[in-house]
């Protein structure tokens, strides 16, 4: 979502279109080459979608968006304390 707000479509369409590239050919490889049955093959998916965030952070992290994202600071976590109260309570609720 954040790079769609950044108008950075283009990027994330090329790391989609890669991810489902290598979707298959992991796939592929692990039913068909390996044999190891579909529960491996979701873990080659598992894989998959990892990767495809790994290269978002990094596109981030590395200077893919220089005039939005500055970097970590500590002012992210400012007002942290009422956010976790609330997912303390949320948490508990669903429990």
């Amino acid at each position: 979502m954040f790079l769609q707000s950044q108008s950075k479509n283009r990027f994330v369409s090329y790391l989609a279109a890669a991810s489902f590239g290598l979707h298959i050919l992991l796939s592929k490889i692990v039913v068909s080459k390996l044999a190891m049955g579909v529960a491996d093959a979701m873990g080659s998916m598992i894989l998959d979608l990892w990767i495809t965030v790994l290269g978002k952070f990094l596109f981030i992290l590395c200077g893919g968006c220089p005039d939005t994202w500055k970097g970590f600071s500590w002012m992210a976590f400012h007002d942290l304390w009422p956010v976790i109260r609330l997912s303390i309570s949320s948490g508990a609720m669903v429990w």
